[in-house]
């Protein structure tokens, strides 16, 4: 048996995997706190197409989206987590749940409020506003 085929460096390599599998791990908690943020962005770009989503869930998907918005950033600053997917992926979430989500949403709801003026009144807004 090789120094290289000992039981101690087989033990010693095992260790060194656990450690670099909760680094993947722990580098990706952030990226999986982000996710549930884009998730309740696309549950209110959903409202629209599926009539039976309740106004008040997409409320709650707002305020979830908002928590966990916060929540993946002080997690990788207490992580000390950086990468450029991940500020590309918040800024996805961002623009998903704080932006477009809501847009379509109460766009949705405007809609169904006003019945057929309100296309012509979101119409006129977009080429106006």
């Amino acid at each position: 048996m090789g120094a290289k085929d000992s039981p101690q460096d087989k033990a010693g390599d095992d260790a060194d995997q656990g450690s670099m599998n909760r680094s993947i791990i722990a580098r990706n908690i952030p990226n999986a706190i982000t996710f549930v943020t884009v998730f309740c962005g696309f549950l209110l770009m959903a409202s629209a197409a599926v009539p039976g989503i309740s106004p008040h869930v997409c409320v709650f998907a707002t305020m979830l989206g908002l928590c966990t918005d916060m929540l993946d950033g002080h997690a990788a600053r207490k992580l000390n987590v950086k990468s450029s997917f991940g500020a590309t992926f918040d800024q996805l979430a961002d623009l998903t749940c704080f932006g477009i989500g809501p847009a379509i949403f109460f766009t949705r709801q405007r809609q169904e409020a006003l019945g057929l003026d309100a296309s012509f009144g979101s119409l006129l807004l977009t080429v106006v506003g």
